[in-house]
């Protein structure tokens, strides 16, 4: 065989092969799903989208009654449950805490990341007092929070009777720092 009837060969297998291989003609064998989560910022509260397609040949198709298997924690346990995909391929939830939630999708895991909302009325894994006393201060634990007052939680607020001044002190009232220099200085003047 000469060296141009190898490389007629070759090209000819290489064809050959090409013309059956189904990628190579534009045609998928293999069906896959797609999965897309919106909206991008996600917070607690609000919903969340998850969008199931299964893609084959080329063609997306929403999956209807796909299961769509959620994981987060919740307190000190890991919370589960399950949406499905309506007819428009589309599963739905609402997220009730801060942090990641895993979600799995025909063995297609993802990990999304909630955001908490200060001012929501929920104290969420990632708040607490210092950064959403809104959320997470709580009348009667004995800490007069920047939210509350004497009016709204005086059992955390009213502090007692002022021997030397003679009145309450109150959250949003309490002595600056001349009115403590006043104080002391009316202390150290009883000694002298």
């Amino acid at each position: 065989m000469t060296l141009v009837s190898v490389l007629v060969l070759v090209l000819f297998s290489m064809t050959a092969q090409a013309a059956s291989c189904p990628l190579c003609q534009g045609k998928a064998t293999k069906s896959y799903i797609s999965i897309k989560i919106e909206p991008q910022e996600r917070y607690v509260g609000e919903i969340i989208t998850v969008n199931v397609s299964g893609i084959k040949d080329h063609v997306a198709e929403p999956l209807e009654g796909e299961e769509i298997q959620i994981e987060y924690w919740e307190g000190n346990n890991i919370s589960k449950k399950s949406v499905y995909t309506d007819k428009n391929g589309l599963g739905k939830f609402v997220p009730v805490d801060s942090w990641y939630y895993r979600l799995n999708v025909n063995r297609q895991f993802m990990m999304i990341k909630v955001l908490p909302v200060c001012g929501d009325g929920r104290c969420t894994t990632t708040e607490h007092r210092v950064n959403c006393p809104e959320d997470c201060a709580s009348c009667g634990d004995g800490i007069c929070d920047t939210v509350e007052t004497a009016e709204n939680c005086p059992k955390d607020c009213v502090i007692g009777e002022d021997s030397v001044c003679g009145e309450e002190v109150r959250h949003g009232q309490r002595p600056g720092a001349k009115d403590v220099l006043q104080i002391l200085l009316g202390f150290t003047s009883l000694f002298y």
